[in-house]
Protein backbone atom coordinates (compact mmCIF):
# COMPACT_ATOMS: atom_id res chain seq x y z
CA UNK A 1 0.00 0.00 0.00
CA UNK A 2 2.94 2.32 0.60
CA UNK A 3 3.76 2.52 -3.11
CA UNK A 4 0.14 3.42 -3.85
CA UNK A 5 0.12 6.27 -1.33
CA UNK A 6 3.40 7.65 -2.64
CA UNK A 7 2.13 7.41 -6.21
CA UNK A 8 -1.16 9.01 -5.24
CA UNK A 9 0.73 11.85 -3.54
CA UNK A 10 2.79 12.50 -6.67
CA UNK A 11 -0.42 12.33 -8.71
CA UNK A 12 -1.99 14.97 -6.45
CA UNK A 13 1.09 17.17 -6.99
CA UNK A 14 0.75 16.77 -10.78
CA UNK A 15 4.10 15.00 -10.94
CA UNK A 16 3.07 12.37 -13.46
CA UNK A 17 6.55 10.91 -14.01
CA UNK A 18 7.03 10.02 -10.35
CA UNK A 19 3.38 9.03 -9.95
CA UNK A 20 3.76 6.62 -12.87
CA UNK A 21 6.76 4.90 -11.29
CA UNK A 22 5.14 4.40 -7.90
CA UNK A 23 1.72 3.44 -9.19
CA UNK A 24 3.31 0.81 -11.45
CA UNK A 25 5.23 -0.51 -8.44
CA UNK A 26 2.00 -0.57 -6.45
CA UNK A 27 0.33 -2.69 -9.16
CA UNK A 28 3.34 -5.03 -9.22
CA UNK A 29 3.01 -5.54 -5.46
CA UNK A 30 -0.79 -5.85 -5.47
CA UNK A 31 -2.40 -6.24 -8.89
CA UNK A 32 -5.87 -6.10 -7.30
CA UNK A 33 -5.45 -2.54 -5.97
CA UNK A 34 -8.31 -0.95 -7.88
CA UNK A 35 -7.48 2.61 -6.80
CA UNK A 36 -3.90 2.26 -8.01
CA UNK A 37 -5.28 0.99 -11.31
CA UNK A 38 -7.55 4.02 -11.70
CA UNK A 39 -4.79 6.50 -10.93
CA UNK A 40 -2.32 4.66 -13.13
CA UNK A 41 -4.77 4.76 -16.04
CA UNK A 42 -5.22 8.49 -15.45
CA UNK A 43 -1.47 9.09 -15.42
CA UNK A 44 -1.02 7.07 -18.60
CA UNK A 45 -3.77 9.10 -20.31
CA UNK A 46 -2.19 12.37 -19.16
CA UNK A 47 1.10 11.25 -20.72
CA UNK A 48 -0.78 10.58 -23.98
CA UNK A 49 -0.30 6.83 -23.62
CA UNK A 50 -3.93 6.23 -24.56
CA UNK A 51 -3.68 2.56 -25.54
CA UNK A 52 -1.96 1.71 -22.26
CA UNK A 53 -4.46 3.80 -20.34
CA UNK A 54 -7.44 2.06 -21.94
CA UNK A 55 -5.94 -1.35 -21.20
CA UNK A 56 -5.37 -0.39 -17.56
CA UNK A 57 -8.96 0.86 -17.27
CA UNK A 58 -10.20 -2.45 -18.72
CA UNK A 59 -8.07 -4.47 -16.29
CA UNK A 60 -9.20 -2.35 -13.37
CA UNK A 61 -12.86 -2.72 -14.31
CA UNK A 62 -12.41 -6.48 -14.59
CA UNK A 63 -10.97 -6.58 -11.06
CA UNK A 64 -13.78 -4.41 -9.69
CA UNK A 65 -16.51 -6.46 -11.30
CA UNK A 66 -15.44 -9.42 -9.18
CA UNK A 67 -17.08 -7.67 -6.20
CA UNK A 68 -19.38 -4.85 -7.29
CA UNK A 69 -20.71 -4.28 -3.79
CA UNK A 70 -17.23 -3.74 -2.37
CA UNK A 71 -15.98 -1.67 -5.31
CA UNK A 72 -19.15 0.22 -6.25
CA UNK A 73 -17.68 3.70 -5.83
CA UNK A 74 -14.39 2.83 -7.48
CA UNK A 75 -16.09 1.13 -10.41
CA UNK A 76 -18.30 4.13 -11.06
CA UNK A 77 -15.25 6.41 -11.02
CA UNK A 78 -13.33 4.04 -13.27
CA UNK A 79 -16.16 3.65 -15.78
CA UNK A 80 -16.71 7.43 -15.85
CA UNK A 81 -13.06 8.17 -16.54
CA UNK A 82 -12.79 5.37 -19.11
CA UNK A 83 -15.94 6.45 -20.95
CA UNK A 84 -14.71 10.04 -20.92
CA UNK A 85 -11.48 8.93 -22.57
CA UNK A 86 -13.36 6.89 -25.17
CA UNK A 87 -15.60 9.86 -25.95
CA UNK A 88 -12.57 12.14 -26.25
CA UNK A 89 -11.05 9.68 -28.73
CA UNK A 90 -14.37 9.34 -30.59
CA UNK A 91 -14.26 5.57 -30.07
CA UNK A 92 -18.05 5.41 -30.19
CA UNK A 93 -18.51 1.65 -30.54
CA UNK A 94 -16.15 1.02 -27.63
CA UNK A 95 -17.96 3.76 -25.70
CA UNK A 96 -21.26 2.04 -26.45
CA UNK A 97 -20.01 -1.33 -25.22
CA UNK A 98 -18.46 0.00 -22.02
CA UNK A 99 -21.29 2.34 -21.09
CA UNK A 100 -23.73 -0.55 -21.67
CA UNK A 101 -21.65 -2.76 -19.38
CA UNK A 102 -21.61 0.05 -16.81
CA UNK A 103 -25.37 0.53 -17.00
CA UNK A 104 -25.92 -3.22 -16.68
CA UNK A 105 -24.08 -3.27 -13.36
CA UNK A 106 -25.23 0.14 -12.11
CA UNK A 107 -28.65 0.84 -13.66
CA UNK A 108 -29.31 3.84 -11.40
CA UNK A 109 -26.14 5.63 -12.53
CA UNK A 110 -27.43 8.29 -14.93
CA UNK A 111 -23.97 9.05 -16.31
CA UNK A 112 -23.71 5.51 -17.69
CA UNK A 113 -26.93 6.03 -19.64
CA UNK A 114 -25.77 9.45 -20.81
CA UNK A 115 -22.59 7.99 -22.28
CA UNK A 116 -24.67 5.25 -23.89
CA UNK A 117 -27.03 7.81 -25.44
CA UNK A 118 -24.10 9.88 -26.70
CA UNK A 119 -22.50 6.80 -28.25
CA UNK A 120 -25.68 6.03 -30.19
CA UNK A 121 -26.14 9.65 -31.23
CA UNK A 122 -22.56 9.75 -32.54
CA UNK A 123 -23.29 6.62 -34.58
CA UNK A 124 -26.44 8.23 -36.06
CA UNK A 125 -28.80 5.87 -34.23
CA UNK A 126 -31.49 8.35 -33.24
CA UNK A 127 -33.95 5.81 -31.84
CA UNK A 128 -31.50 4.36 -29.34
CA UNK A 129 -30.04 7.78 -28.54
CA UNK A 130 -33.53 9.07 -27.72
CA UNK A 131 -34.35 5.98 -25.68
CA UNK A 132 -31.28 6.43 -23.49
CA UNK A 133 -31.56 10.22 -23.18
CA UNK A 134 -35.08 9.55 -21.92
CA UNK A 135 -33.64 7.06 -19.41
CA UNK A 136 -31.14 9.67 -18.20
CA UNK A 137 -33.94 12.19 -17.73
CA UNK A 138 -36.01 9.66 -15.78
CA UNK A 139 -33.10 9.23 -13.37
CA UNK A 140 -31.93 12.84 -13.43
CA UNK A 141 -34.60 15.23 -14.73
CA UNK A 142 -32.25 18.23 -14.53
CA UNK A 143 -29.46 16.68 -16.60
CA UNK A 144 -28.64 19.55 -18.97
CA UNK A 145 -26.76 17.60 -21.69
CA UNK A 146 -29.51 14.97 -21.87
CA UNK A 147 -32.23 17.64 -22.05
CA UNK A 148 -30.36 19.56 -24.75
CA UNK A 149 -29.66 16.51 -26.91
CA UNK A 150 -33.16 15.09 -26.41
CA UNK A 151 -34.60 18.35 -27.74
CA UNK A 152 -31.96 18.67 -30.47
CA UNK A 153 -32.81 15.21 -31.79
CA UNK A 154 -36.52 16.04 -31.53
CA UNK A 155 -37.09 12.81 -29.65
CA UNK A 156 -40.70 13.65 -28.81
CA UNK A 157 -41.64 13.70 -32.47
Amino acid sequence: MTMYYIGNSYYSLNNSDSALVYLQKSIQVDSSNINAGIYLADVLASKDLKAESKERFRQTIEIGLQDTAKYSRELNVCFAKFCGLLLEEKSYKDLQNNSKLWSDYFPKQSLSWLYLAISYQAQSDKDNACRYYKKVLQLDPKNAPAKKNYELLQCDQ
